[in-house]
């Protein structure tokens, strides 16, 4: 088989709209081959992904899928800005907690302030460097359920199911960097919130400050409280307290020359250690969604079926060439391959029956498209050899009116090297009308297995 150039990925509209539209076509039974959009990107240069994506824009359900591709990437941003906002109300009616009775607990502001979102970006972290695993977070996760549960919602055709479907299979393979991105926003603004509703109450209100704990000493949270006031130190105007200020804050409460330097230090710890970092990932994963690619999974049927004329054209039929059929199974240069633990697939093989209808001869078996020339042979193998999982067969419609020939037999051995092949032989009543000999026939295609070291066929009369 020869070397192709290699496919590239698709930016996320780009890759929403070819996948809605695949669905919308695969739903109504196959896509169409022979219209303006799919003639026009015949005639592109390119590679099979990127003439998918030129036909795709070109349909005339691509274009109206593309404004719904807009409306639902731009729903991911207000969601987004949500997330954000309803962080911030639940940040500020948390800083609000703390305001009563006119002193500040440090220890337990710090504590529902800081140490909850602390303690979920560890959580976050661990499941980030877990291996095969990408962390999204619960606000994360909600946020793909809002936009796919919207998107059908609001569109009850057939275009918002597709699309509902494309934004919920993005979310589980690409969507983990924007999901990310929404799980630390929505952790920023709740700090944000809190820190802006602290401040507008130590702007306006008098509040003493203390560290109130049961079990731990002064000399054990000293040094705590003491740290805290060092990282609280690298904000701009913030001075560290002193012994005597920590050992007030430890003792009693602090005094009245002291409620701004634990206003402050309280301010700054909050920003440094809970909302920078959060802002900083944020930052990150929103750069890094944007400059996303995704790659078409080529094995779907819709692509299947476009790949037969879509894809970049080199040689016609293979015809009646391939190596010489061994005389004995030993000299077989591929070995049979173990079932594997996908559902079964069906191809067929030069058959008479119209396209459309070929499907309908293989009930048992999802189809992925016919194998009628070099290129659909290649395209055909490359979409079962990078199915995942991948299948425990594939049944090979092969018509009793052609006689076999040693380019089949290759091809089918091929095939068999990636899934067990098992050979149906269909079309009888064609043979038969011809005054073809269905025994003899079938005993060619029979020998043909047994030199490929392949499994009897199955006929289906």
């Amino acid at each position: 088989m020869t070397a192709s150039r290699p496919e590239p990925p698709l930016s996320p509209a780009d890759w929403l709209q070819c996948e809605a539209l695949r669905r919308l076509e695969e739903r109504e039974g196959r896509p169409s081959l022979d219209d303006p959009a799919t003639r026009r990107a015949t005639r592109t240069d390119g590679t099979l992904v990127e003439r998918i994506a030129v036909r795709a824009r070109l349909h005339v359900e691509g274009k109206r899928l593309a404004a719904s591709v807009g409306r639902a990437l731009a729903g991911v941003g207000w969601t987004l800005a949500l997330l954000t906002l309803l962080g911030g109300l639940l940040g500020a009616l948390a800083a609000r907690a703390q305001l009563d009775n006119g002193v500040v607990q440090l220890s337990w502001a710090l504590l529902t302030l800081l140490g909850l979102p602390t303690l979920l970006l560890a959580l976050w972290l661990v499941v980030w460097a877990w291996p095969k695993r990408a962390a999204r977070g619960l606000p994360g996760r909600a946020l793909w359920a809002a936009i796919a549960g919207l998107a059908r919602r609001f569109d009850s055709s057939g275009h918002g199911r597709a699309i509902g479907a494309a934004l919920a299979d993005y979310g589980r393979a690409g969507g983990a960097r924007i999901a990310s991105a929404a799980t630390h926003l929505f952790w920023a603004g709740y700090l944000a919130g809190a820190i802006a509703l602290l401040a507008a109450a130590f702007v306006g209100l008098r509040f003493d400050f203390a560290w109130g704990s049961t079990l731990l000493g002064t000399e054990t949270l000293a040094p705590v409280v003491d740290g805290l006031g060092r990282i609280a130190a690298l904000w701009p105007g913030i001075t560290a307290p002193d012994d005597a200020a920590i050992r007030a804050l430890l003792i009693d409460r602090s005094p009245p020359a002291d409620r701004g330097a634990w206003a402050g230090v309280l301010l700054a710890v909050l920003a440094l250690g809970g909302l920078l970092p959060r802002l900083l990932l944020a930052a990150g994963f929103l750069v890094a969604h944007r400059r996303q690619r995704l790659a078409l999974d080529l094995s779907r049927p819709g692509y299947v079926a476009l790949a037969g004329v879509l894809r970049p054209d080199d040689g016609g039929s293979t015809g009646r060439v391939g190596p010489k059929p061994p005389a004995r199974l030993s000299q077989r240069t591929l070995p049979r391959a173990s079932p594997g633990n996908g559902p079964r697939v069906a191809v067929g093989l030069e058959l008479n029956t119209d396209h459309a209808a070929q499907s309908e001869l293989v009930p048992d078996a999802e189809w992925l498209g016919a194998a009628d020339d070099r290129r659909a042979r290649r395209t055909l193998l490359e979409a079962i050899g990078t199915r995942r999982p991948r299948p425990e067969a594939v049944v090979v419609l092969c018509s009793m009116a052609r006689t076999p020939d040693r380019g089949a037999g290759a091809w089918l051995a091929e095939l068999d090297a990636i899934s067990p092949v098992a050979i149906r032989l269909v079309e009888a009543r064609e043979a038969r009308e011809r005054g073809d000999d269905l025994d003899a026939r079938a005993a060619d295609w029979a020998r043909l297995a047994d030199d490929y070291g392949l499994d009897a066929p199955e006929r289906d009369d």
